[in-house]
């Protein structure tokens, strides 16, 4: 389950460093604010920014997460708040006005988070991960960590899917009963997937040790980019936009109640 889509567009040619500031903008941008205007009009930005990186195929990946985590969050916030018109009763439970549109607005920002996440893991390798969190001034074992813990993300899913097809070929099926019997049919699976998955980090052990891997050693990088006069338009524009956030929240726009 790659996501990283390798197109020659504005977003993948920035400094990885500029990347994780786009990344952790959109995460600042959907804590700062709790309006569901405000929070759609960031969210429609993101999502163009996707489209024109050519990720819109990792969207439609994540439809079914990003429709849950908007009607979950916002039905579960409804019934919380009690502040506002009620709209809705229901013996001790009940929405009101306020309550929805806060709902509405976590889900929102939950879309946000993931939408910004899915945009920069379209424009970013992982090497430019691990890159760029050393360039920022984390150690790099901390950098490495990281950057392996998403690489193998993929590889075990797809061992996993392996293992799957394996044991259906061999007559087991996943889709047979209830809820409590499907899941009861996975547990076959277990074992299978625990065994590759040790296999799999003791190959990696091994390739690391007879590569003399040593964290604390002084690194050198394939991509060795530095940032052009772009890269610090980006970033400029990125502080701008955070100031400009911060001073919104502080006179009271784009929130609807006073909370995070």
């Amino acid at each position: 389950m790659y996501l990283y889509v390798a197109k020659n567009s504005f977003f993948h040619a920035r400094h990885p460093v500029v990347k994780i500031l786009i990344l952790t903008t959109g995460f600042f941008v959907a804590i700062i604010f709790n309006s569901p205007l405000y929070l759609l009009g960031f969210l429609l930005v993101v999502l163009f920014m996707i489209y024109y990186a050519g990720g819109m195929e990792n969207v439609y990946r994540m439809r079914i997460v990003l429709i849950l985590l908007f009607l979950f969050s916002t039905i579960m916030w409804s019934f919380f708040i009690k502040e506002g018109r009620i709209l809705i009763k229901l013996g001790p439970l009940s929405i009101t006005d306020r309550s929805l549109a806060y709902g509405c607005g976590m889900g929102l920002r939950l879309d946000l988070m993931v939408l910004t996440g899915l945009l920069f893991f379209t424009i970013t390798m992982i090497e430019e991960l691990s890159f760029g969190l050393h360039k920022m001034g984390l150690p790099y074992p901390f950098c490495f960590a990281l950057a392996m813990a998403f690489r193998l993300v993929p590889l075990f899913l797809q061992e996993g899917t392996i293992v799957i097809e394996a044991q259906t070929l061999r007559g087991l099926d996943l889709t047979k009963g209830n809820l409590f019997q499907r899941i009861r049919n996975h547990f076959p699976l277990i074992i299978p997937i625990f065994v590759t998955t040790v296999k799999k980090m003791d190959n990696l052990f091994l390739a690391l040790e007879s590569k003399k891997f040593k964290p604390d050693k002084e690194r050198t990088f394939y991509l060795d980019k530095i940032l052009n006069p772009i890269d610090y338009l980006v970033i400029i524009l990125v502080f701008l936009i955070i100031t400009g956030c911060v001073l919104l929240r502080r006179f009271g726009y784009g929130v609807i109640l006073h909370r995070l």
